[in-house]
């Protein structure tokens, strides 16, 4: 009896092992978050900005509003001080310029480029962030 319980056991956990006792299959997830890097991952060309819900509930916050940490190698966050409306490096010593709308060639190192001029662009004022 001792031997059919433990063969009944081990047969039923080998069939939830492969058939996994009813639940559903789901796809791989990558989570939502900054890359290694410290840059936020660019959203796809098709993607809307979250609106209400009929349910009434609040959509996720989008830009500086989002609540995280990005780690900057010789910089800081650019949301920091209200340099950048996005989560991105920039210098430590970074002054904001002009408007974005003032048509001017911005100059920036090699490494860093002109935040009116990533797509989308992450400020509202011409400052230097790292690329």
């Amino acid at each position: 009896m001792r031997q059919l319980l433990f063969a009944s056991t081990v047969a039923l956990t080998f069939a939830c092992g492969i058939f996994a006792c009813g639940s559903p299959a789901r796809p791989p997830t990558t989570p939502p978050g900054p890359a290694a890097d410290g840059t936020v991952p660019p959203t796809a060309p098709d993607d809307k900005p979250p609106t209400a819900a009929a349910d009434g509930t609040t959509p996720p916050p989008t830009g500086c509003a989002r609540e995280i940490a990005i780690r900057c190698m010789n910089g800081t966050d650019g949301c920091d001080g209200g340099r950048t409306i996005d989560h991105v490096c920039v210098p430590l010593d970074a002054r904001p310029g002009p408007a974005c709308e003032t048509k001017i060639l911005w100059q920036c190192p090699e490494d860093q480029m002109d935040g009116c001029r990533k797509d989308p662009p992450v400020s509202v004022n011409h400052v230097c962030v790292f690329k």
